[in-house]
C-alpha cells in the first residue's frame, strides 16, 4: 500500500461518521481532496489543506487532518508544515482544529483519538524548530494525557 493510501480505511470510517453527524444535524463536515496534477502520465498530488473542514451545529468552524500510523506513536514528520500552518491559523482564530488519529500498536489492535491543536501544536512546533529535548512524536502515554480516546471509533464529537 502506498504511503498516500495508508489512511484510506480510517478516512472512510470518518466519512461514515460525518454522514451520521449530518443526518443528526450535529455538524456538516466536508472532505478536502488535494489538487492533482498529471505530469508525464502520472498523477501527482499537490500540497492541500488538512483533510476535513466544516461547522458544528453551534456554528463553530472545524478544520482537522486524519492521520493513521502503524505502531504506538505518531511521528511528527507525518504532519506537513503547510498542514500545521493551517491548523495553527484556524486555532488562533477561534476555530476547532486538530487531528483525528488512528494508531495500530499491535496486529489487529486499533486505537483512535481526537487531539486538539491547542495540545498538539506546541510540541509539534518545538520539534519543527529543533528545540533541545523536543519530542519527535506523540505516543499512547502522551495521548492518555492530551487526547480524547475514541475507543476505536470515529465519533470525535462525543463529549
Amino acid at each position: 500500500m502506498t504511503r498516500a493510501n495508508r489512511g484510506r480505511s480510517w478516512e472512510a470510517q470518518l466519512d461514515h461518521q460525518h454522514r451520521i453527524y449530518r443526518q443528526g444535524r450535529r455538524a456538516v463536515i466536508f472532505r478536502a481532496h488535494p489538487a492533482t496534477k498529471v505530469v508525464a502520465g502520472r498523477a501527482i498530488r499537490q500540497k492541500g489543506p488538512p483533510d476535513y473542514f466544516g461547522a458544528l451545529s453551534s456554528g463553530l468552524g472545524v478544520l482537522f487532518d486524519a492521520k493513521s500510523h502503524r505502531g504506538r506513536r505518531l511521528p511528527f514528520g507525518q504532519l506537513q508544515l503547510h498542514q500545521a500552518r493551517d491548523l495553527e491559523a484556524w486555532h488562533i482564530h477561534g476555530g476547532l482544529a486538530g487531528i483525528a488519529l488512528r494508531l495500530e500498536p499491535s496486529k489487529g489492535e486499533r486505537r483512535t483519538y481526537w487531539v486538539g491543536w491547542g495540545a498538539l501544536g506546541p510540541p509539534w512546533w518545538a520539534w519543527r524548530e529543533r528545540h533541545p529535548g523536543a519530542r519527535a512524536s506523540i505516543d499512547l502515554e502522551w495521548l492518555a494525557d492530551h487526547g480524547r480516546d475514541l475507543d476505536g471509533g470515529a465519533d470525535w464529537l462525543r463529549p
